[in-house]
């Protein structure tokens, strides 16, 4: 059994159970591979590597670093395994691989932590498993924002799960950026590939959604309000007041 859990990076569960009334003895190998396909590039289905990749294992801390460089532009998967049974990794092949003895009845679990980098920027996958813990913390986070917006007590059931669907999509939507000193939400354009900051998007939803939670508008004109131009641009048709359409952090967006 597979379990994943994404909260900035991924922590996924491995459980194997040996049902049968005999010991068993096997080796597991698992192949992990990364890309680092620009979202353009995904959506076109039309992937061109520019740099390298490489790939070092660190048998002391446990971990697979994958690194994607072109010039200045650097990204990389640091893939850990974390708390769990039987004999330490073996990175052969290009392969994870972990020798599993079970007896009758005996369970095998293992963690595997994908950390992500980009730059001088770490994003730290939950450190936690998903079955020992009650409520993740970004159920729990959805959970305090949906307390926050406005509630709707109606007798129309039809409208009653219509409107509830909706705070719950608007949630599934949120997206923190930095704002002048504090982290602000504003609403991302949609998923799966337009989950960036968009003005006329983030503008037109924060204002249909003013009524709910007037903090999506706030948080868009404080951050729309940093990119906004200062002077002309002709190649990023740019002129002073004009509000950008895009912004990308990705491999393409970063050379152009």
């Amino acid at each position: 059994m597979i379990g994943r859990h994404i909260d900035g990076g991924l922590h996924e569960d491995i459980d194997i159970t040996n049902n049968s009334q005999n010991p068993v003895r096997f080796n597991l190998e698992i192949a992990i591979r990364a890309d680092f396909a620009d979202i353009f590039e995904v959506k076109s289905d039309h992937i061109v590597r520019r740099g390298r990749i490489t790939t070092s294992w660190s048998d002391k801390r446990q971990a697979l670093r994958i690194t994607y460089r072109n010039k200045d532009f650097c990204r990389e998967v640091i893939v850990r395994t974390g708390e769990g049974d039987g004999e330490p990794t073996v990175n052969a092949n290009g392969r994870l691989s972990f020798d599993i003895a079970l007896k009758a009845g005996q369970a095998w679990h293992r963690c595997l932590i994908y950390d992500l980098v980009d730059g001088a920027k770490r994003t730290l996958a939950p450190r936690e498993c998903t079955h020992s813990s009650a409520t993740s913390d970004h159920a729990g986070k959805m959970h305090e924002w949906q307390r926050t917006v406005l509630k709707i007590d109606t007798s129309n059931e039809e409208f009653y799960r219509s409107y509830n669907q909706g705070v719950q999509d608007m949630t599934a939507l949120r997206l923190p950026l930095e704002g002048t000193d504090h982290m602000v939400f504003v609403p991302a354009a949609g998923l799966p590939w337009f989950v960036a900051l968009f003005g006329r998007d983030a503008l037109i939803a924060s204002l249909q959604t003013m009524i709910v939670y007037p903090e999506f508008a706030a948080g868009a004109l404080e951050v729309l309000g940093q990119y906004q131009a200062t002077e002309r641009d002709d190649y990023r048709d740019a002129e002073p007041g004009k509000i950008l359409h895009e912004l990308r952090y990705g491999e393409l967006a970063h050379s152009s």
